[in-house]
């Protein structure tokens, strides 16, 4: 088993959607402890935890960025990840219509993650 990431990794007051997907995962880790490890195992395509923890990803830091969605359906707010740069891009959508557990609940990403050949 993967030791659980109990890590800070970003700072929570840096912006308001930063706060709320904070919360989200928090209420997802109280239902299932190992899910910043399965969330970390999506963005960046290994389930293998660097040596000194999530933080120490060298020149490609875990970085999340947020974009405009490009319309009014919440399909259209599905998460991008790029994990060549352990990057988690979130759309403004998925905080406008509440549809974080659209997309990013364990279940969810845990499916990802194993389509992917990462969990």
């Amino acid at each position: 088993a993967l030791p659980i990431c109990d890590q800070p990794i970003i700072d929570k007051d840096t912006d308001p959607r930063v706060k709320k997907l904070f919360e989200y995962m928090e209420s997802e880790i109280d239902k299932h402890e190992d899910y910043m490890n399965v969330f970390f195992a999506w963005v960046t395509g290994t389930s293998n935890l660097p040596p000194n923890g999530y933080n120490s990803y060298g020149s490609k830091p875990f970085t999340i960025k947020f974009f405009d969605s490009p319309g009014d359906s919440d399909v259209l707010d599905q998460p991008s990840i790029h994990t060549c740069f352990n990057e988690l891009e979130l759309k403004s959508g998925m905080f406008k219509r509440n549809s974080l557990d659209t997309w990013l609940n364990y279940d969810e990403i845990t499916r990802a993650s194993k389509s992917m050949g990462a969990a």
